[in-house]
């Protein structure tokens, strides 16, 4: 299974190269080097807190448009399709193990986002596959429209606060949502699953640093909040913070 780990990145690092090929002028390329660490529910609805995955990473970028994120154990490709001042569109995809405790059978988990923006207005699209050594599981996708309202102490401080809310596909609440302990189902169906408010600080010391923190606060709507997924671990409400320190080198 690690080697299909592996198989698949080259993939994708393969997939990335007639893309920033495209004119090969070094002054297009940055380097980053970043830390990054998240703090969010152990599962959904618990009230336990965990600490993520490890965070240390490089992501290389062209053009301010295209880059690759390569951490420990995990991979992401990202793209800026078009980008203005009113304007954006993005999408990235990411592939991770999901367990590396038995390191013959790893699960990998392979998510997809696209992004767009106008003015103060978002939305983000995110979809979910498991891969498997022998099958592939659908986990559903969600839909977070919000509001963003932006600002900035000149050019070294900038900060976002963003209300949104979650649709989720009938896949998704049901493997988050509607399982009892017995077994049988407790709901069907699509749903808003949860309500959310970020608050985000940019802070850029130098031409190199970056440090970038955010806080989440979301709370689970009414199916959602009614599972006995939430409803035996008492979380309704959650929170999620994250830090991330950049250093920046032109290549």
């Amino acid at each position: 299974m690690i080697k299909k780990y592996i198989s698949v990145c080259i993939i994708l690092c393969g997939l990335c190269v007639p893309v920033f090929a495209e004119d090969m002028n070094s002054s297009d390329w940055v380097l980053s080097i970043f830390a990054a660490e998240k703090i969010s529910p152990a599962e959904t609805g618990s009230k336990n807190y965990e600490i993520g995955k490890p965070g240390p990473g490089a992501r290389i970028t062209f053009r301010n448009k295209y880059s690759m994120q390569l951490m420990i154990f995990s991979l992401g490709v990202s793209a800026v399709m078009y980008s203005d001042d009113y304007l954006y569109l993005s999408a990235s995809m990411n592939l991770e193990p999901d367990d590396i405790s038995d390191i013959q059978d790893v699960s990998l988990i392979s998510s997809v986002e696209a992004s767009a923006g106008f003015l103060f207005l978002e939305t983000n699209i995110n979809a979910e596959e498991n891969f498997s050594l022998y099958n592939i599981e659908h986990s559903g996708f969600t839909v977070s429209p919000g509001l963003a309202l932006r600002g900035k102490i000149k050019d070294f401080l900038k900060f976002s606060l963003t209300e949104s809310i979650t649709w989720a596909d009938e896949t998704h609440m049901e493997k988050n949502f509607s399982e009892t302990d017995d077994g049988e189902k407790y709901c069907e169906g699509s749903a808003f699953e949860s309500y959310a408010t970020k608050f985000a600080v940019k802070w850029v010391p130098s031409e190199k640093w970056t440090i970038k923190f955010s806080a989440l606060r979301g709370s689970y709507l009414e199916k959602a909040s009614n599972s006995p997924a939430v409803k035996n671990e008492g979380g309704d409400v959650f929170w999620e913070t994250k830090l991330m320190v950049t250093y920046l080198i032109s290549l």
